[in-house]
């Protein structure tokens, strides 16, 4: 029997796998089994940064109503080790990610509204955006990718 090159095999593994009908014979499923077990032991590194955005909102009874600009601040960078279980998102050749709804939910923080002490209603609310997120092994973060695959999608990147 002809062997086929792995990253064929991944691609049947990838495109099965949704419904979890698994048609790969024992070695296929091995070699699968390996290469998962490798980002167990070494994990993909994803660095991140964050935006902090404050606005501040004035209800109706305030003399001065305004929208107020927002504050921006881009946070330090953060290092994050990714072993498995959740899709990463889309990757450039530059080694650039977006973050995928599952990492987006893990990593960045819950928005806070936080009332003020004036005689009127005012409001500051902070909000967390990805500014940026990049990996320096962009042949791992691929096949992490194609190890995990994103849930409830379909095979052929339509909606």
């Amino acid at each position: 029997m002809n062997r086929l090159p792995s990253e064929a095999l991944l691609n049947i593994w990838y495109y099965n796998n949704r419904e979890g009908n698994i048609i790969l014979d024992e070695g296929a499923r091995i070699m699968l089994r390996n290469l998962r077990t490798g980002f167990t032991k070494t994990p993909l590194v994803l660095y991140y940064r964050l935006c902090k955005n404050l606005v501040k909102v004035y209800t109706g009874d305030c003399p001065y109503p305004r929208e107020g600009r927002p504050s921006i601040k881009v946070e330090n960078e953060e290092r994050i080790e990714l072993s498995g279980g959740e899709y990463l998102g889309k990757i450039t050749d530059d080694g650039l990610c977006s973050f995928s709804k599952e990492l987006e939910d893990r990593l960045i923080p819950v928005s806070i509204m936080r009332p003020n002490t004036r005689p009127w209603s005012l409001y500051s609310v902070v909000y967390w955006t990805a500014y940026s997120v990049r990996t320096e092994d962009v042949i791992r973060a691929r096949l992490y990718n194609l190890l995990w695959p994103m849930r409830n999608a379909s095979p052929f990147g339509t909606s």
